[in-house]
């Protein structure tokens, strides 16, 4: 079966509607648009209605929306207070959502990718120190701090092996990353980081490749139909 081919035992024929649901607050202008644009091109290929202004009040019944969320969803952040109630139980499944929804804010960023510098280093609620010796092989070397101590410790161990990028975990696209190539540099910068963003969030120390060339590999559902 070609990609394109819908497997028409596994399309969500339950969903009468695409939103773009939900959007970042701060997001630019151009994000907001480009989220619009997917969930509609999503509506089209699922031949479903794209209601372009969407509420969840009252809750949806389960299955009957089909979600294309700005960013991964945190299911302990979204429930019972935020904005829209607990809409994240209209969702059963992968086919309900263009995206994932994780336990806890670290999960959904780049933090999740290398250990902490130390057992008994600090660590958001939830953390998993085996998760990162799993998962050595297949990334860089690395480090995810939660304090500016930490930061210094880990800055100067990976900076005895080559250049290091600081990778601040809730930026995307490769903002906000910074070269650093020795230990002055790298004081001078990690002085410009927010102390409280980095213990609420993290922030990666990873070694830094020259001359990459990037390769994409992987599957994208939608509502049952693979499309790449």
């Amino acid at each position: 079966m070609s990609p394109e081919q819908p497997r028409s035992d596994t399309v969500n024929k339950g969903a009468r509607i695409a939103v773009a649901f939900p959007s970042r607050l701060e997001a630019p202008p151009h994000e907001t648009t480009s989220q619009q644009a997917l969930a509609r091109k999503l509506a089209q290929l699922l031949k479903v209605e794209f209601v372009e202004h969407f509420q969840p009040q009252p809750l949806p019944e389960p299955g009957s929306v089909y979600y294309v969320p700005a960013r991964t969803l945190v299911r302990n952040a979204t429930q019972g207070g935020a904005a829209g109630g607990g809409y994240l139980e209209s969702i059963r499944s992968y086919d309900d959502l263009y995206g994932g929804i994780v336990p806890h804010p670290f999960v959904a960023t780049k933090a999740i990718t290398h250990p902490v510098l130390h057992v008994d280093s600090p660590a958001p609620q939830g953390w998993s120190h085996t998760f990162s010796q799993e998962t050595s092989a297949a990334v860089l070397r690395g480090i995810t701090v939660f304090s500016v101590k930490d930061a210094r410790l880990a800055g100067l161990r990976l900076l005895s092996l080559g250049p290091v990028r600081i990778k601040p975990v809730r930026a995307s696209g490769g903002r906000g990353q910074i070269l650093v190539f020795n230990p002055r540099q790298f004081d001078a910068e990690l002085s410009e980081q927010d102390e409280r963003e980095i213990s609420e969030h993290g922030l990666v120390l990873e070694e830094h490749l020259a001359d990459v060339k990037t390769y994409s590999v992987g599957l994208v559902r939608a509502g049952g139909i693979d499309i790449s």
